[in-house]
């Protein structure tokens, strides 16, 4: 017994003093633990710096915060993110961030919030609001234009009239109805996150847009600020650039005292402190349950973010709740089914399909556009929706989804010819229902499933 117990501390001893070998060959050659400070940066990064070379700086990264757990390496990612940021390269900050997600798949579960972080950042105090939300682009949800409009927000404030004619201020949002869309979105986002969470005072700002149009697009992003933000996990309330560094700043709103604190936290005014229920784990569909019904279909397309943290990951219970809701609403509950499942499968098209099978067989085409039109948001090509909904079982559920590929299609490109080339890319079975979607056809396909309430 004691030669074997002398054989296995000899063991473990030369396992650990492989283990403590491998990390210093590893730290010379250029690793480091996530939470290790950044040391000086290589010639070779200021090289891919100065060409804008996205692949280099993205391997660099991944390199360079190789090691540690997902906070760690969240917080390495941030750091050399907020550093590309803070030196006016946020394009290139956006397309390193986009190829850091092939090389690291945790990276595609949160990518909305860095490009959340990605776009508070960029808007400096300085900056005005078109440039750098120009600067921003689609990836993940588009959550860098967001983030620029949350803190153009947090820096000029709410008064109504700067609410009302926000989206005007940036050019291109004028004239494309995507963009215009994402910044109305944004708009709801920062209007929930400068009053701490406080819903019904996000959604009555939302009201004070010009048309019904830009009302409900602010409604969805309120609606996800209050799902995102309030998780403790969650990082959009907390993803800020430090209060100190705004000239003017309210002096209730101190960044935290933590290493990240310069980038990302913003503690809001204690003046805006919401007392609004932010769950009732009692009722799977509040706060749609007791809300106006000018809010609800935007509210329960993101209710299924907030089932899930009373559920769990169980779309099953998730869709039987659903089926619960009113019955002009279930059909939008379910898509937003189909837009948890997106993420939650993180591109896996074979798992979103069976994860929406499990609904009722009435409202789960909805579900799969909801994956359709999420995989479009989060990376701005109806190719990749088109891709999901060929793979798309039952004929009812891909009428549906082809057509909902349409919309996105038609939020994508405003001219009417690349509209319908887009649709060419359908089987042609389905050509009809994308082109339906995106208005070149007034002729429905005649088994296109209808949501109740709708005409």
């Amino acid at each position: 017994m004691r030669s074997l117990r002398s054989i296995f501390v000899r063991g473990l001893g030369v396992a650990i003093l492989l283990l403590a070998v491998s990390a210093i060959a590893l730290r010379l050659s250029g690793y480091q633990i996530a939470s290790a400070p950044p040391g000086p940066l290589p010639a070779s990064l200021h090289d891919a710096l100065i060409s804008g070379d996205s692949l280099a700086v993205a391997s660099y990264v991944r390199h360079r915060c190789f090691f540690g757990g997902w906070a760690q390496k969240r917080g390495c990612y941030e750091g050399i993110l907020m550093e590309l940021v803070d030196s006016g390269r946020v394009r290139l900050a956006m397309t390193s961030l986009e190829l850091l997600g092939n090389m690291d798949r945790s990276v595609l579960r949160q990518g909305h919030e860095f490009t959340h972080m990605v776009g508070i950042a960029a808007l400096k105090p300085e900056t005005p609001l078109g440039p750098a939300f120009e600067s921003c682009t689609g990836l993940y949800q588009s959550g860098c234009y967001h983030g620029v409009v949350q803190a153009y927000l947090m820096n000029h404030g709410v008064d109504s009239t700067q609410v009302a004619g926000l989206c005007d201020q940036v050019p291109l949002a004028r004239t494309n109805i995507w963009l215009r869309f994402q910044c109305d979105h944004g708009v709801g986002h920062g209007l929930e996150m400068v009053y701490q969470l406080n819903l019904p005072r996000a959604l009555a700002g939302c009201d004070l847009l010009p048309t019904p149009w830009d009302r409900e697009s602010c409604y969805g992003g309120a609606f996800m600020e209050n799902i995102v933000g309030a998780r403790e996990s969650g990082a959009h309330i907390h993803l800020v650039i430090a209060a100190k560094k705004q000239p003017g700043a309210d002096p209730a709103m101190r960044p935290a005292e933590d290493e990240h604190a310069e980038h990302m936290q913003m503690v809001m005014p204690a003046a805006t402190a919401s007392t609004y229920k932010l769950r009732n784990p009692a009722d799977p569909l509040y706060p749609c349950s007791i809300l106006e019904d000018r809010y609800r279909s935007q509210c329960y397309g993101m209710q299924a973010g907030l089932m899930a943290e009373s559920l769990g990951s169980d779309f099953a219970k998730i869709a039987k709740a659903c089926d619960g809701a009113p019955p002009n609403m279930r059909a939008q509950c379910y898509q937003g089914i189909g837009t948890y499942v997106s993420g939650f499968t993180v591109r896996d098209h074979g798992k979103a399909i069976e994860l929406c099978s499990l609904g009722s067989l009435k409202y789960q085409p909805w579900c799969f556009v909801g994956v359709a039109k999420n995989l479009v948001d989060v990376t701005s090509n109806p190719d990749d929706g088109i891709a999901f909904c060929h793979r798309v079982g039952l004929h009812l559920n891909k009428v549906l989804c082809f057509y909902g590929m349409g919309q996105e299609i038609a939020l994508l490109k405003p001219l009417m010819t690349d509209r319908e080339q887009a649709c060419t890319r359908v089987v042609e079975d389905y050509r009809l229902a994308c082109r339906f979607g995106t208005g070149n056809s007034l002729i429905p396909p005649p088994d296109l499933p209808r949501a109740e309430g709708s005409e």
